[in-house]
């Protein structure tokens, strides 16, 4: 997934060619008095792996819902990790403010001053995209557990060169993955033969999905009638609306967040435009039913997860997240718990703390089954996974079908 100012995107590639020239040194292995409950370890944890685990996430801002659940998916993942006593996680969290530069910030700190091993984050493409540089020329790994646009771990500069990030990595499917289930899913279960395309020019998330969507979807024989813009913060939609409606689409596909999709859903039962919406792993909060109520029924998005999922590892999962926070745990929550077992698994393997050992256990990362499915890390440090679909009713979600690359 992705989010946030436009101007920061080159510093993807820019910032950590700058840097290279001065990488730090990787931290010294933790003392054992720096981990959580250290000052009590009983004899089994002894020759526990002692790491300190960053986590950059959106704490504050215009995504903070996804900062929550990731970082209680993350939390939960490290007690189970922790009581099993081979890694001991100890962790630090940096609020990256739901912004680009607020994510380059973050990283920073947790790389200068907090001296982790290893970062979890973030959310948003766009914002790991502008701090992963910073974490590659820092020689610390970087793992995003939702960020989807392809150009996460190969960035693209000016000139169209590629960049291999070999210290950074994600455990989510990329949005070729689901621009492609959508758009499939579209023309062969829906029976759509004309789509409108909604999204966020502010968003490289956004507009990848909005590629990869109509390439597929026309490749199959169908056609794309309109094509519509908005921005991040955008409230009235009216006139973009208006311009959906007269192209009389079949289906609209709007890759968007939450915080959007709910207005626009709204306001476009509102204006008459009843045909399905399709979204994407950035609609999967609840949220959306508080801001469209009945107007989200009826649609569809692609995902990671459903706690519907019969999966004993799913539902162990879904179990203790519900006990520790009182509610179903979606997507977001899912991946950052899969995070921190990719990363455990990658210490238990390395048999150190040491950040570039972790970046290596990383990317031979092979059949690691989590709670979203098996992974297994391509040559990019990309997961080949499922996709899930889920179908919107009038205030929860249930599980459609799994679509598999």
């Amino acid at each position: 997934m992705r989010f946030v100012s436009r101007f920061v995107l080159s510093l993807a590639v820019l910032a950590p060619l700058a840097l290279d020239g001065c990488k730090k040194s990787p931290p010294a292995p933790m003392p054992a008095e720096a981990t959580s409950g250290a000052a009590k370890q009983d004899a089994t944890h002894v020759a526990a792996i002692k790491v300190k685990l960053g986590a950059a996430q959106p704490m504050t801002g215009n995504i903070a819902q996804y900062g929550e659940e990731t970082t209680n998916g993350i939390k939960l993942a490290i007690k189970d990790v922790n009581a099993r006593g081979k890694v001991l996680f100890d962790l630090k969290i940096a609020d990256d403010k739901s912004e680009a530069i607020g994510t380059v910030n973050a990283v920073r700190k947790l790389i200068d001053i907090d001296r982790v091993n290893v970062i979890i984050g973030s959310v948003a493409s766009t914002c790991t995209m502008a701090a992963a540089g910073h974490a590659q020329a820092a020689r610390i790994p970087m793992m995003s557990s939702a960020s989807t646009n392809s150009k996460v771990t190969t960035p693209v500069d000016q000139k169209g060169n590629r960049t291999q990030l070999d210290y950074v990595s994600r455990v989510c499917f990329i949005d070729e993955y689901q621009g492609k289930a959508a758009a499939i899913f579209a023309y062969q279960d829906l029976g759509s033969r004309k789509a409108a395309i909604m999204f966020d020019a502010e968003q490289d998330y956004s507009k990848g999905l909005r590629d990869v969507f109509k390439q597929v979807f026309e490749q199959m024989g169908g056609k794309v009638v309109s094509e519509e813009s908005f921005v991040t913060g955008d409230k009235d939609f009216g006139g973009v609306l208006a311009n959906v409606k007269r192209s009389a689409p079949d289906c609209v596909f709007l890759p968007a967040y939450y915080n959007q999709v709910g207005i626009i859903l709204s306001q476009a039962r509102g204006k008459g435009l009843e045909c399905p919406f399709i979204g994407c792993d950035g609609w999967d909060n609840d949220k959306i039913f508080e801001l469209a109520g009945k107007a989200a029924r009826g649609c569809y998005f692609t995902t990671h997860f459903s706690p519907d999922d019969p999966d004993p590892m799913v539902q162990d999962f879904v179990k203790k997240y519900k006990e520790a926070y009182q509610r179903a745990p979606g997507a977001l929550a899912a991946l950052g718990y899969d995070a921190v077992l990719a990363v455990a698994d990658a210490c238990e393997r390395a048999g150190s703390n040491d950040p570039t050992a972790i970046k290596n256990a990383i990317n031979t990362i092979k059949d690691l089954k989590v709670v979203s499915g098996v992974i297994t890390l391509d040559e990019n440090r990309n997961p080949v996974k499922s996709v899930v679909i889920m179908k919107t009713l009038e205030s929860s979600t249930e599980f459609l079908k799994r679509w598999t690359p």
